[in-house]
């Protein structure tokens, strides 16, 4: 299958018909605060069931938006493939229900790509929702971003249970941005981490600490891993197979701070066994970390 083919079948979620055969959908009115509207434009295929868009605003805004297709209303695989016949210039539209208010898409596909126009029709029960929560003055543009990120008031309630209390509307974003959801937190509430400030999750979420590397070391012995110390060690590239490598040669669960500076100075199992192999047997792990510093054994 073709990559064109493939963006094609991604959108099998929008709503499509050719030009000649729209379908207008009704959209209920806005009350309170007036519809955004721009461009967007497909920027990948899809990965993990979601369909990469980008959107930009008059305002020179650029937002990459991930589009789960559950999400979007979404036409029969016959009316897809209809537009998937070579030389077929395919009209779209679709609508993505968003708490926040009603995204409308529109556009045309054709060899694989696409873009168009979008409209977002703001709830203009929503602002009110998140003003009881705490999240007061959101202006136009930051309740499309919630929209965008799907960042809602039932998404703050339950971050709350679990004991996250984001202070401010950019804490919420950028947690939606960096896909920090609440199955994300719960995990590791779960796991004993209790009480992660905002700022925290989105530094986790963005280095790749996923709950299954915190299982993995509670499997190993290390159960009281800190969140930063979890950052460190997904950035220094700790993985517990490195620290399984290290206990082999006879290391017995060497500290956190000690593998993560082993993998800053490039102290591998390989070197350690180097070491030994010109009569360096038997130093501690402190002693090889200096050997390695200073440029002893190679």
């Amino acid at each position: 299958m073709t990559r064109n083919v493939c963006i094609a079948l991604s959108v099998l979620a929008c709503g499509i018909a050719p030009a000649q055969n729209r379908v207008t959908i009704h959209l209920p009115d806005s009350q309170s605060r007036s519809p955004i509207t721009g461009q967007w434009t497909i920027v990948g295929s899809v990965i993990l069931e979601r369909l990469p868009l980008k959107f930009s605003t008059p305002s020179s805004n650029t937002y990459d938006f991930p589009i789960p297709l559950s999400q979007i209303s979404g036409p029969t695989r016959s009316q897809l493939e209809l537009g998937m016949l070579p030389g077929q210039s395919v009209f779209v539209q679709c609508d993505v229900g968003r708490e926040a208010g009603m995204l409308r898409l529109e556009g045309h596909l054709q060899n694989g790509s696409g873009g168009g126009t979008f409209t977002f029709i703001p709830n203009p029960n929503f602002a009110g929702g998140m003003r009881s929560l705490g999240f007061a003055e959101l202006s136009d543009q930051k309740v499309f971003m919630m929209a965008l990120y799907d960042v809602d008031p039932m998404y703050v309630r339950e971050l709350y249970a679990l004991g996250v209390r984001p202070r401010y509307s950019d804490q919420l974003v950028s947690m939606g941005i960096q896909h920090v959801t609440v199955e994300y937190v719960r995990q590791f509430y779960d796991l004993g981490y209790s009480n992660l400030s905002p700022d925290t999750l989105i530094s986790m979420r963005v280095q790749g600490v996923w709950p299954d590397f915190a299982r993995e070391l509670r499997d190993l012995g290390y159960g009281s891993v800190s969140p930063n110390e979890l950052v460190s060690m997904r950035v220094q590239g700790v993985s517990t197979q490195f620290i399984k490598g290290v206990e082999a040669l006879g290391y017995d669960h060497p500290a956190i701070s000690q593998l993560i500076s082993m993998r800053v100075q490039g102290v591998t199992p390989e070197y350690i066994l180097r070491a030994r192999s010109v009569g360096l047997g038997n130093l501690s792990i402190d002693q090889i970390i200096n050997l390695r510093i200073h440029g002893i054994v190679e």
